[in-house]
């Protein structure tokens, strides 16, 4: 009889032990589960304030271009030359708190930015661009020939387009349909591309 009632009084205290430790890890599950939403809401929160400012920065960049009266295709083209062989894009480091925005690419289009979004890139739309008169006379003292000009382009397109480097830029996009919709139109971007220096 003593023995069992040890036999009860050590399964009991066994219990009591299981419980308190079952009580603890649930604690620290639940402090660990609260420390991972509040890190993650307060990396959202700096996504989208990254955000902001970049878009911010890109219509700061713009007013140049769309401030003027009447959009022309020499102005498309300025703004693209100013985007794509700028530093400033080439060497931007784009990251959770300064995320891509589709405002951020050298997107090849004739149309005045603020007029299209990321749906609107297509492959004819790429090949119009590239087939303007301003970019088909554009010349510099580095390139005086125009064709050559519009092949040195075409590669700089490339080489910003390119998916090594896109893939690390898009992953910051927060939105994950934004992010598929950007990932598909730089894609459609490279492969008109491909298509115009074959």
């Amino acid at each position: 009889m003593l023995a069992e009632l040890m036999k009860l009084l050590s399964t009991k205290r066994e219990e009591e032990r299981s419980a308190r430790e079952a009580e603890k890890s649930k604690a620290e599950r639940d402090r660990a589960e609260k420390a991972r939403r509040e890190a993650e809401e307060k990396r959202e929160a700096e996504r989208k304030l990254g955000v902001e400012r970049e878009r911010t920065r890109c219509l700061k960049r713009d007013e140049k271009y769309t401030n003027s009266k009447t959009w022309t295709t020499e102005l498309a083209f300025e703004r693209f030359k100013a985007i794509l062989l700028a530093e400033e894009f080439a060497k931007f480091a784009f990251s959770d708190s300064a995320p891509l925005t589709f405002e951020a690419l050298p997107w090849p289009m004739i149309a005045k930015p603020g007029t299209y979004n990321v749906d609107d890139i297509s492959p004819d739309k790429v090949r119009a661009f590239f087939a303007s008169t301003a970019c088909v006379n554009a010349k510099t003292d580095a390139y005086p020939s125009p064709s050559e000009y519009r092949k040195y382009l075409l590669k700089q397109s490339l080489l910003a387009f390119h998916e090594d480097k896109m893939v690390r830029r898009i992953s910051t996009v927060g939105d994950p349909s934004l992010r598929q919709r950007i990932s598909d139109a730089a894609k459609t971007v490279t492969q008109t591309l491909n298509e115009l220096t074959g």
